[in-house]
């Protein structure tokens, strides 16, 4: 019986020790250890890394600043193999142009990131910095440009359908928002992508309807109007 008191005794002398360590009660905040890689001195530059379409001999401007804000071209590079990357480059932020000649066709790509310098703090105030480099995306989806090109003459599409001629001035205003603002970023590209996949059929049907014709040109002129207001250098490019 002794035994297991002094047992006990000892394994509650034990928990008092290691509780009474516990700083959660008012000590300082638990803190993280320092990774072994930790960097104490803050770096003074990164890289920017660009992406293209593999295959093809691409030109490449890269510019301080994004694109339409004031930017400043930093240099102009032609490339081959997919990717590119410049080092020693100051943290902020970058763009970049790519123009590609596709079956004759010119078309320009614009993107744009940031390269990021930061620290964070561990324990005993140690202070680890690191820096975020820039990954610039121009590559283009080829196969969606060229189902662009292969479409861009013919009247099967959703707007022609309804409108009735490429030359009708909804489609036009259409087809410039595609080309000056869609196709030159990502998420445009890919709703263009999608929409020459499969919007034929729908734009089929729709020219066989007068209804649905009507219904069409009621969504899409508002949309047209929208577009114009927002981007007037639009229509005033079509003249």
């Amino acid at each position: 019986m002794k035994k297991h008191i002094g047992g006990f005794f000892i394994v509650l002398i034990f928990f008092m020790l290691f509780s009474g360590c516990d700083d959660s009660d008012g000590g300082e905040d638990d803190c993280e250890m320092p990774p072994l890689d930790c960097q104490l001195m803050p770096p003074t530059s990164g890289s920017v890394k660009i992406f293209v379409s593999n295959g093809y001999d691409v030109k490449v401007e890269l510019f301080e600043g994004l694109i339409g804000d004031n930017a400043v071209l930093i240099g102009e590079y032609t490339v081959s193999d997919g990717s590119f990357v410049l080092n020693n480059m100051a943290d902020g932020e970058y763009s970049a142009r790519a123009y590609y000649e596709v079956e004759g066709e010119s078309i320009a790509v614009t993107g744009g990131d940031d390269i990021y310098i930061h620290s964070e703090e561990y324990c005993a105030g140690i202070e680890c910095w690191e820096v975020d480099d820039a990954e610039i995306d121009v590559s283009l989806d080829i196969d969606a440009f060229r189902d662009y090109l292969e479409g861009k003459e013919d009247n099967c599409f959703i707007a022609t359908a309804a409108f009735g001629s490429l030359a009708e001035r909804h489609v036009r205003i259409l087809r410039v928002f595609r080309d000056r603002v869609l196709l030159e970023n990502g998420i445009g590209r890919i709703f263009v992508k999608y929409y020459y996949r499969y919007s034929p059929p729908v734009a089929q049907v729709v020219g066989n309807s007068p209804l649905l014709r009507c219904c069409v040109r009621g969504v899409l002129s508002p949309i047209t109007a929208v577009i114009t207001f927002l981007f007037p250098e639009i229509e005033a490019g079509m003249e």
